[in-house]
């Protein structure tokens, strides 16, 4: 909330779309932001400073055009605040971390907008009075101000005020150019000790958005003694920004509940994996929490992918984890200090999974709601519930023995990422280099299970996107009709295991590959492709003329479509959602891809002979 001096009162609704993460927020402090200067001394500074210039409550005007209030950006509050920063210019709060309720905020401060008329009033009447006295006045009531705010940071546990997780500063900076912009907090120890909070936000043009862990501010500033909070620009020249929230803030619980599987659980480390924060109980080793270490080894049992996103020191963590031997359990690790969401980010992209398949487990509430904010679809989990994790249905994993030795299947593709990059660029000499054989074979009740994990889990390679019932798999797999092919994989670094299922079927000179779907494990090796090119020889060895495959396109499997494009298949039918896709057997050639050899368990032939009788 800020002070009700403005030039005028902006209610236009333009401006983009901002981001409606504000939702989250549950609590909202009530500050008082006010007009001043980097180097106040009010009011006695008013008589020898040059730079003096009146308001008309007569302390120093330092916002060129005062403080406009606006609808225009608008994000936890329904107004922003338009200021335009002379030199030395700033806005001060007497500092409290009162928290109430963002919706009770919102009202009060619309009531507190229709109030801008009492202040002009004020100012109108208080004009009569003598300089002296009308500067007293106002002085007075700034000090009244100031005591309340104080008060309510005095009697915050009394009123049963929740205590904030994060300070939020959002801002619109309408310039062409990036705004460096300082925020300060010193506690009344200030002036002996000289110790403050001081940060440094760069706001780039459009929206800025910052959340700043309570855990930050408390090294440096004690909250419950009185304090003061401060922001401004760096810039010397005269800065316009749209102050949309400058607040303690406290976010929503952080709700468990997502039904897709977990393939991975990234985690934190201090007060999650183990008690404490590491950098400050060095050389100490922490304590790991009881039943942490079980937890993992279930969940790596089960074919659950685990990572860590932790802001801390590599080198340290490291050491630490290969003492206790729980180091490569962890894909992939994240040490370092940049936002949990982006982390996250790069995690998905290395595992190759979406980021619905991710869980991410922290202590801070803070944390987990800059997550839940920036990637929504990740499901957050409060370290506090690590023993219920294996209890909870998005964790049962995999029951099969391939799905049990997923870990082992992504450190041998980490070893082939390191020999890819000694090739120096030639992807193809590399994947001849691997030794890579695909086996073609008849699915038997054996590998069911198997097949139709794979049938539910994939994503990315996945042709219809069909998630196929286990009666209606069995009925398929017994149907003379049909032809149900399940692809195993494996190179020189290690076995791939099964990682596809393809579905054909024949009319008379026609081949149709009816569903086809593949692990992200084996993307981008060509070995779809190498797979496709068999089905199409074998079917012009039996004297098929041209050859389908149907593709629903969705948002996760466009990567089918470079399958396709690298085959030269073009698009003959369109049925609803889904396409068909030809080649035509007798006038297309096919590229040459001999680095992956192919094998079938029986002759492929023979079976499409069988099914076309």
């Amino acid at each position: 909330m800020i002070q009700l001096k403005r030039a005028r009162f902006e209610n236009r609704r333009l401006g983009p779309d901002l981001p409606d993460n504000f939702r989250q927020v549950k609590y909202v402090s009530l500050l008082g932001w006010q007009e001043h200067c980097t180097e106040c001394g009010a009011p006695d500074c008013f008589r020898s400073c040059d730079l003096y210039i009146p308001n008309n409550d007569l302390y120093c005007k330092r916002f060129k055009n005062g403080i406009e209030m606006s609808r225009r950006y608008s994000t936890i509050k329904h107004y922003s605040y338009k200021i335009t920063f002379s030199s030395m210019g700033l806005l001060l709060s007497q500092g409290t971390i009162f928290l109430l309720p963002r919706e009770f905020m919102q009202r009060l401060e619309d009531n507190y907008a229709r109030l801008y008329w009492f202040y002009d009033l004020l100012t109108r009447v208080t004009s009569v009075f003598p300089a002296r006295a009308k500067l007293h006045f106002f002085y007075c009531l700034e000090v009244l101000r100031r005591k309340i705010l104080e008060n309510l940071n005095a009697w915050k546990k009394w009123l049963g005020s929740p205590y904030p997780d994060s300070f939020r500063v959002d801002v619109y900076n309408p310039n062409k150019q990036d705004i460096n912009c300082s925020l300060w907090i010193r506690d009344k120890r200030f002036e002996k000790k000289k110790v403050q909070f001081n940060k440094v936000l760069n706001m780039k043009p459009g929206f800025n958005q910052f959340l700043i862990d309570m855990g930050e501010i408390d090294k440096y500033v004690n909250l419950d003694l009185p304090f003061t909070i401060s922001f401004a620009p760096n810039e010397a020249e005269e800065v316009t920004l749209y102050i949309c929230c400058l607040d303690f803030v406290k976010h929503r619980e952080i709700s468990t509940v997502q039904e897709k599987p977990v393939k991975c659980l990234v985690l934190d480390l201090d007060n999650t994996l183990w008690d404490g924060i590491l950098l400050e109980m060095l050389p100490a080793t922490p304590k790991i929490k009881k039943g942490f270490v079980d937890m993992i080894k279930q969940l790596d049992h089960r074919g659950i992918l685990l990572s860590i996103a932790s802001k801390n020191d590599y080198t340290e963590v490291k050491r630490i984890l290969e003492k206790m031997e729980l180091w490569q359990y962890f894909l992939y690790p994240r040490i370092n200090w940049n936002p949990k969401s982006q982390n996250l980010i790069e995690i998905a992209k290395d595992l190759n999974i979406g980021l619905d398949s991710l869980a991410f487990m922290d202590d801070s509430q803070f944390e987990l709601a800059e997550v839940k904010t920036s990637l929504p679809e990740v499901l957050c989990v409060n370290a506090e519930d690590y023993l219920k994790i294996p209890e909870m249905e998005q964790f049962k994993g995999m029951t099969t023995q391939e799905g049990q030795g997923r870990r082992k299947l992504y450190m041998e593709q980490i070893q082939r990422e390191k020999v890819e990059m000694s090739f120096a660029g030639n992807y193809e000499m590399f994947l001849k280099s691997c030794n890579i054989v695909a086996t073609l074979f008849l699915p038997d009740e054996k590998v069911f299970t198997r097949i139709y994990e794979l049938v539910q889990r994939t994503n990315q390679l996945n042709f219809s996107v069909h998630r196929y019932k286990k009666e209606e798999l069995r009925k398929l797999m017994d149907d003379p009709r049909f032809l149900i092919l399940a692809v195993r994989c494996q190179d020189k670094f290690g076995d791939y295991g099964i990682v596809g299922l393809n579905i054909l079927s024949i009319e008379r000179d026609k081949a149709f590959l009816s569903d086809a779907m593949f692990s992200c494990r084996i993307q981008a090796k060509k070995i779809e492709q190498s797979i496709f090119m068999r089905y199409i020889n074998a079917s012009q060895n039996c004297g098929i003329r041209k050859f389908y495959v149907r593709y629903v396109e969705t948002d996760r499997n466009k990567a089918v479509l470079k399958i396709l494009q690298d085959l030269k298949f073009k698009v003959e039918k369109l049925e609803g959602k889904s396409k068909l896709y030809a080649f035509d057997i007798e006038r297309n050639a096919l590229p040459e891809i001999n680095y992956i050899k192919v094998i079938e368990s029986v002759s492929l032939e023979d079976m499409i002979r069988k099914i076309a009788c």
